[in-house]
């Protein structure tokens, strides 16, 4: 499902596609889907948020689609997101109740996503025919 995110980005236009799971084996497979740079969490003593900070010079990301659904990760993903304009799109259905940390959210959104805004009608088909074309 996540390779339709990354899919999805990259048919949007966006510029630097940063992955991330605890599965090193989603690193190859993201970059045949346009992925830059990948985090793994466990294999790092930094924040994510401080990585991604790393990766994109200092500048942070405009846009992260945060499709875990842990509280932890959405409060990472707003601090990693640029202050001002900075958007952080949820996919993942965590807990029912989570807790945001206000501080972070200051100069960012924070929205709730069903397939990250794709319209299933007319997107869905043309991004699953990409995606299946990158494994033939």
């Amino acid at each position: 499902m996540r390779e339709l995110y990354l899919e999805g980005a990259r048919m949007r236009g966006a510029s630097k596609i940063i992955g991330m799971d605890i599965n090193e084996r989603k690193r190859e497979k993201g970059g045949v889907f346009g992925m830059a740079d990948f985090i793994n969490p466990t294999q790092s003593n930094k924040s994510i948020s401080v990585a991604i900070k790393e990766m994109t010079n200092g500048l942070s990301m405009d846009c992260i689609y945060e499709c875990s659904g842990v509280s932890s990760l959405i409060n990472e993903a707003l601090e990693a997101t640029t202050f001002g304009k900075g958007v952080v799109t949820i996919i993942g259905m965590g807990e029912q109740s989570t807790p945001i940390s206000l501080f972070s959210l200051l100069g960012r959104t924070l929205k709730g996503s069903i397939l990250g805004g794709l319209k299933p009608q007319s997107d869905l088909p043309v991004i699953v025919d990409k995606c299946i074309a990158k494994y033939d």
